[in-house]
């Protein structure tokens, strides 16, 4: 929550012209729709943060990779915590 908290701080000032995606991602167990689901959640539940801070929902799009984008191996615990993450692009 302090990245986003940071992240808010400087979209209000120095970004006020940027757009962000925000995806979402699940680990493997599931099936894909589900994964899909769940994926789109974890984005929009921060889009709903980022909106209650101060940044307009028409800079904020959300998207979900479900568990089409790991980042790491789903065959380990460790490995699949990592895959259950939101990211955020930033684009102009």
């Amino acid at each position: 929550q302090d990245k986003l908290n940071a992240m808010v701080s400087q979209l209000k000032t120095d970004n006020r012209n940027v757009y962000l995606e925000v995806q979402g991602h699940t680990d493997s167990r599931g099936g894909p729709d589900m994964n899909a689901a769940l994926g789109l959640r974890r984005a929009e539940a921060v889009r709903l943060f980022l909106y209650k801070q101060g940044v307009a929902l028409n800079r904020i799009g959300t998207i979900s990779y479900g568990e089409s984008a790991p980042v790491a191996d789903n065959h380990s615990a460790d490995g699949r915590a990592a895959n259950r993450r939101v990211v955020i692009v930033v684009l102009n």
